[in-house]
C-alpha cells in the first residue's frame, strides 16, 4: 500500500481497494494450484488409499461430524481478530462524534488508529498461529476423552504464545512510535 501511495500517488481508498482485490487473487490462485495438483494427483491418491491398511469405510454422517468438532475451534479463533476489529471502529467514531469532532475528523483519527491495530496485529497474529497449529491435536485429545493430555497440550500453547507473543509485545509497546513511521511513514499522522 505505502507504494501505491507513495510512488503512484495513489489515494488510500483505491490502495485498500487494490489490497484487497490482491487478496482475493491470491485467494482464487492458491484454490486453482489445489485443483491442479489433485487432478495431476488424483490416481497416485486412490492408489495409496486402495494399498494403505488402515482404509475402512467411514459412515458421512460421522466423517461430517469429526470435521465440524475439529472445524468450530478453527472458526471461533479465525472470527475473533475481525469481531473486535468491528466493534473498535463502531465505538470509536461514537465516542470521537460525542465529544464533538466532525465524521471526516472521526474518519481520520479511525483510519491511523487501523493503521496502528496493523502493527498490535503481528503479535496477536503469532498467537493465533501458534494456538491454530495446536487446536487439531488438542482437540483430537479431547475427543478421545484424555483430559490429562488436553490439559498438557494447553500448557504448552501458552507457554509458546507467552514465549513468543509477550517479548513482540513489549518491543511494540518500547518502540511502537519509531515502528509506526518506518512502517508508514510520518505523512499519515498529518491532516
Amino acid at each position: 500500500m505505502p507504494i501505491l501511495i507513495h510512488i503512484f500517488n495513489s489515494s488510500i481508498r483505491n490502495a485498500v481497494g487494490i489490497a484487497t482485490i490482491a487478496a482475493f487473487i491470491g485467494g482464487i490462485a492458491g484454490f486453482i494450484v489445489l485443483v491442479i495438483v489433485f487432478i495431476k494427483r488424483r490416481e497416485l491418491i486412490k492408489k495409496e488409499r486402495d494399498s494403505s491398511q488402515n482404509n475402512k469405510e467411514i459412515p458421512i454422517n460421522s466423517m461430517f461430524k469429526e470435521l465440524i468438532g475439529y472445524a468450530i475451534p478453527f472458526v471461533i479463533t479465525g472470527l475473533a481478530i475481525p469481531i473486535y476489529q468491528n466493534i473498535d471502529i463502531y465505538t470509536i467514531n461514537t465516542l470521537f462524534h460525542s465529544i464533538g469532532y466532525t465524521n471526516n475528523e472521526a474518519e481520520l483519527i479511525n483510519a491511523v488508529i487501523g493503521l496502528a491495530q496493523v502493527l498490535v496485529l503481528v503479535p496477536v497474529s503469532l498467537a493465533t498461529a501458534f494456538s491454530m497449529s495446536l487446536i487439531p491435536g488438542i482437540t483430537s485429545a479431547f475427543i478421545g476423552g484424555k483430559m490429562e493430555e488436553v490439559q498438557h497440550k494447553i500448557s504448552q500453547t501458552l507457554q509458546a504464545i507467552m514465549f513468543f507473543t509477550l517479548p513482540a509485545a513489549m518491543g511494540l509497546c518500547i518502540l511502537g512510535k519509531p515502528v509506526y513511521t518506518m512502517v508508514f511513514g510520518s505523512l499519515v499522522l498529518r491532516k
